[in-house]
């Protein structure tokens, strides 16, 4: 019997995420929604992390609302908590420039997906400019809701009552007509949430069960089935009912039952004078200074083991010590790069139509063990740049050097660049690792649409200085078919594909499935290799002469028509045309 079979109820509430800049009234939007008649949060009021309320509404619907800080420190944590299927209310206060309007609109494009965004502008100090670009902004961003809408917020309950109502019905209207309102949830799934709502919010306030206690709340509600339990956490965790972490290993035994006491313990690090102070730089005692409270009793190693999962920060050779990369000074126009090295270094350029924040922090942590350190300790990482390397052995032999840094483009106010210069006998190894490094963190950071180029340079005379960039997957794709060479548009001149990628040093794609599939072969699973290659060259007939060959000798053993030692000399000669067809592959 499935769980919907043993009852269901009719999920009747929304997620309301309020979100722009520092200042901009997101939580006097909270206050007001919760009781129009309610005073104005202080001048100074600052959310840090978020803050979550629930907001009963008529017909027994309701808003969970998430009011997150709009510090720019706080930026990089919202890839967890911005969800798709949700309302977004984004506030502008004209009352001063608001430059990171764009990122707001683009961050929900990326992670909210078609979620419909409110733009409120927020009247202040008696200072009002509308956006002069509304029909553009509806334009480019589709789920961007018309109107915009116009008021003072701390006028709700007064001069602006009206536009204040129309306000709050607009979110009420979209916040219904989200995808998952009105759908049947098992009745037991609302039972296991209520019943981890009243653990967090019992006598002791606690703040996470061990996952055995989970289990049981789970049971308690008629909940058997090991794997229901696991989706019944993985949905509360995207809706922000709690935070379960089943691949790690130390936090998967915990369910945390308030994510906004997480965040709250988080930048409770990140913004405390301690860690500012440090340059980014703390250590284990350090942290259990600033968690004293006895809400955090037992649980500062996981609190930091929070951290290092989220990439907010890494740890260091030395035991017990940690850096935030964004709490890390910047390193101005003094980079680390030598003339000599910047004649000989491999270039390749990640060229973003929009490049969310914290992609260079989630490179640094991930690459953490490769940052340069100098003779004196001191680690060559900034808040917009980390210089890596690949150390000779002993101190002598081959090694790399490379810098990774955030860079501006044309007029742009944001930076929308990350350049990757490689030296030094390594380079290729080192460059192809920073490469695979920064591709995994677009893949695994939810990005919906994100829109970039891997560009690398041309190895024409005319660009020994000033090179003109490709797209490599455009060169790829000529590759592919059959082209071999590629006009300069600096020069003018044709130029072999085959010589600019080589001097570039990273492998095509069809080169990295051919690494794939040889390793299979190296483990004896040449059917896994073929099978690999026939998805990325379904009419290739050197993989589908060899496909039918390896069916041949299997099905010609199992009828019993050969024998173990003709098969292995059938496995051997198909193996090693294998082999051969991948090295021609490789090079094409």
């Amino acid at each position: 019997m499935s769980e919907l079979d043993k009852g269901s109820i009719i999920l009747n509430e929304a997620k309301v995420l309020l979100v722009g800049n520092g200042r901009s009234g997101k939580t006097s939007l909270r206050v007001k929604l919760e009781n129009v008649h309610a005073p104005m949060p202080a001048e100074d009021a600052t959310t840090l992390g978020v803050d979550i309320v629930t907001l009963p509404c008529e017909r027994d619907f309701q808003l969970h609302l998430w009011d997150f800080g709009g510090q720019s420190v706080q930026y990089y944590a919202h890839q967890f908590f911005l969800t798709k299927n949700s309302l977004y209310v984004l506030l502008s206060n004209e009352a001063k420039e608001d430059r990171n309007f764009s990122y707001w609109l683009n961050i929900i494009e990326l992670l909210g997906g078609d979620s419909k965004v409110l733009v409120v502008q927020n009247e202040r100090l008696g200072h009002f400019d509308p956006i002069s670009n509304e029909a553009g902004i509806r334009e480019r961003f589709g789920n961007v809701v018309n109107p915009f809408h116009r008021l003072d917020l701390s006028k709700a309950d007064g001069d602006h009552r009206k536009a204040f109502v129309a306000l709050r019905d607009a979110i009420l209207l979209h916040a219904r007509q989200l995808p998952h309102v009105g759908t049947k949830q098992p009745k037991s799934w609302v039972d296991v949430r209520e019943a981890l709502a009243r653990v967090a919010s019992g006598n002791e306030k606690r703040q996470y069960v061990r996952w055995e206690e989970f289990e049981r709340l789970c049971r308690e509600a008629g909940v058997t089935n090991p794997l229901t339990m696991k989706d019944y956490a993985a949905l509360f965790t995207h809706l922000g009912n709690c935070l379960h972490f089943p691949g790690d290993d130390m936090l998967c035994d915990y369910v945390f039952l308030r994510p906004q006491w997480v965040m709250e313990a988080l930048y409770a690090l990140l913004h405390h004078p301690v860690v500012i102070k440090g340059q980014g730089e703390f250590t284990a005692m350090q942290a259990r200074e600033i968690w004293s409270g006895g809400e955090y009793r037992g649980m500062h190693d996981k609190l930091i083991r929070l951290l290092l999962n989220f990439h907010l920060c890494y740890r260091m050779k030395e035991e017990g010590r940690f850096v935030v990369p964004q709490r890390r000074p910047s390193v101005g126009s003094a980079y680390p790069w030598p003339e000599r090295e910047q004649a000989e270094a491999s270039v390749v350029v990640y060229d973003y139509a929009f490049m969310p924040q914290g992609l260079l922090t989630r490179l640094t942590c991930r690459l953490h063990e490769k940052i340069e350190t100098l003779p004196g300790g001191a680690q060559q990482v900034w808040k917009e740049a980390v210089v890596f390397v690949i150390s000779p052995l002993g101190g002598k032999g081959a090694g790399a050097r490379a810098l990774v840094r955030e860079a501006f483009e044309g007029d742009r106010p944001e930076a929308s660049r990350i350049e990757i210069l490689v030296a030094g006998e390594k380079r290729t190894e080192l460059l192809n690792r920073i490469v695979e490094e920064l591709d995994e963190v677009h893949e695994s950071a939810r990005y919906a649409n994100l829109r970039v180029q891997k560009l690398v340079p041309c190895c024409c005379e005319a660009c020994a200085r000033q090179p003109f960039f490709f797209d490599f997957k455009y060169l790829c794709d000529l590759l592919g078919d059959g082209e071999s060479q590629e006009r300069c548009q600096k020069s003018r001149k044709m130029v072999d594909i085959r010589a600019v990628l080589y001097h570039t040093g990273i492998p095509t794609p069809l080169k990295k499935l051919c690494d794939e599939a040889r390793a299979l072969v190296s483990d004896n699973r040449e059917r896994e290799a073929l099978d690999l290659l026939r998805k990325r060259a379904p009419d290739d007939r050197r993989v589908l002469m060899l496909l039918s060959e390896e069916r041949r000798l299997s099905d010609e053993f199992i009828m019993g028509a050969t024998g173990r030692e003709d098969l292995s000399v059938g496995e051997n000669s198909l193996r090693y045309r294998l082999l051969r067809l991948l090295d021609e592959m490789g090079r094409a």
